[in-house]
């Protein structure tokens, strides 16, 4: 077996493994300035969060300024 073949299936067996524990819901959110372009964010509540948080933010700013 090539080294290839050997990462193909471990990146496989890795992509996989993650599908599954998403769809059980079982994922460990980290919120950060990603969540703002992120497809899962209507799915994941402390991203929605995270967006929301810094949009009072960048408001209030705005308005102190």
């Amino acid at each position: 077996v090539s080294r290839a073949a050997d990462d193909v299936s471990r990146t496989r067996d890795r992509v996989a493994g993650a599908l599954r524990r998403m769809s059980a819901g079982e994922f460990e959110a980290t919120p950060g300035d990603h969540c703002r372009w992120c497809d899962f964010r209507p799915f994941c509540p402390p991203g929605q969060a995270f967006v929301a948080a810094k949009e009072l933010s960048s408001r209030g700013s705005a308005e102190g300024a």
